[in-house]
C-alpha cells in the first residue's frame, strides 16, 4: 500500500507544536520555581546524603581527569585522594557526564550544575517528552497534546520525588526522557508507514534505547510493560484486518508471550542483577 508522508503535528514548522512547546514549558517553568527553586536556600544548596556526595564526588571526577566514561568508572579523582578505588565497569553517567559538561561550559560549581540540569530535567525535558508521547497516541491531536504535556508536570511523586529523595538523578533522567522513548516507539509501528522514514525512525530509535540504557538501565523495564499493551492491540489490529480472527489472536499471544520472555531474561541477565537485587527498606509505615 503507497504511504504519503502527511503534516506533523509535531513538524518544525507548525505554529501548533510551537504553541505547545512554549506553553509546556512556561508552565513547566512555573511549577518548578514554586516547587523547587523557593524551597532551597542558594542556588547551590543540595540534600546533604551518601547518594548526593556520590553524585557530586563522580561529577568532579569527570572534571579533575577529563575523562567521560561509561566504562572507566573511578570514584575519586586522584588515586592520592582515594580511600578505595572501585573497579572499572559499566555505570550509567548520562546524569553526571552532562552536569560535568555544564560546569565546564560555565565555570560554575558542581552543585549548582546539578540543580541546574535537574531543573531543565523537570522544567524541559519531561513535559516535552510527554507531549511527544500524548501526540503519538491521539494522532496528534493538539488539545490533547496540551493537556497531556500540562498534566505531566502536576504530580509530586515525579520527578519531584527522585530529585529531592535519594537523591535519584539518574533516574530523573531516564524516566523523563521514558516517554519521548515510548513515542518513538509507538510513531514507528503506527498507521502507514512511508518507506523513505522507516530507516529514520529505526535509527533514532535505537539511539533512544542506547541513550535510555546510558542513562540508567532499570528504565527498560518500565518501558517493556508499558509498551506491551500498545504492542498486543496494534498486532490485533493489523492482523485482524489482513487475516482474520485466530490468525490476529495467535499473534497477539506470541507478542504477549515474546514480551515476557524479554522481562524475564532481564530479571535473571547478569547485566541487571545488581538493579534486581537491590533491596531499599521501605521509608513508611502503613497506616493502623
Amino acid at each position: 500500500r503507497h504511504c504519503e508522508i502527511q503534516p506533523s503535528l509535531v513538524s518544525e514548522s507548525s505554529p501548533q507544536a510551537l504553541a505547545i512547546i512554549v506553553g509546556s514549558c512556561t508552565f513547566a517553568a512555573f511549577i518548578t520555581v514554586f516547587v523547587f527553586a523557593v524551597s532551597i536556600e542558594s542556588p547551590s544548596s543540595l540534600m546533604q546524603s551518601s547518594d548526593a556526595v556520590f553524585h557530586l564526588a563522580k561529577v568532579e571526577t569527570f572534571i579533575q581527569s577529563s575523562t567521560f566514561s561509561f566504562f572507566h568508572d573511578p570514584y575519586y579523582a586522584t588515586q592520592q585522594e582515594a580511600t578505595y578505588q572501585l573497579s572499572s565497569s559499566f555505570y550509567p553517567s548520562a546524569w553526571h557526564v552532562i552536569c560535568a559538561l555544564i560546569a565546564q561550559c560555565s565555570g560554575m560549581n558542581v552543585p549548582l550544575s546539578a540543580n541546574a540540569e535537574n531543573i531543565i530535567v523537570a522544567g524541559a525535558v519531561f513535559p516535552l517528552s510527554s507531549a511527544f508521547l500524548v501526540s503519538q497516541l491521539s494522532n496528534e491531536n493538539a488539545k490533547i497534546t496540551a493537556l497531556g504535556a500540562l498534566a505531566s508536570t502536576a504530580f509530586v511523586s515525579f520527578p519531584w520525588g527522585e530529585i529531592i529523595w535519594g537523591p535519584l538523578f539518574p533516574n530523573a533522567l531516564s524516566f523523563s526522557m521514558l516517554p519521548a522513548f515510548m513515542g518513538l516507539f509507538v510513531s514507528c509501528f503506527r498507521g502507514c508507514i512511508p518507506k523513505a522514514l522507516i530507516a529514520q525512525r529505526v535509527t533514532v530509535l535505537l539511539i533512544g534505547a542506547l541513550s535510555l540504557a546510558l542513562a540508567q538501565p532499570n528504565v527498560i523495564f518500565s518501558a517493556v510493560l508499558l509498551l506491551l499493551p500498545f504492542c498486543i492491540a496494534t498486532t490485533w489490529e493489523k492482523a485482524s484486518k489482513r487475516f482474520g480472527y485466530v490468525a490476529s489472536l495467535s499473534l497477539s499471544s506470541c507478542i504477549g508471550i515474546v514480551f515476557v520472555a524479554f522481562w524475564a531474561w532481564c530479571y535473571r541477565s547478569p547485566i541487571f542483577a545488581g538493579v534486581v537485587s537491590f533491596n531499599w527498606p521501605a521509608i513508611n509505615s502503613t497506616h493502623r
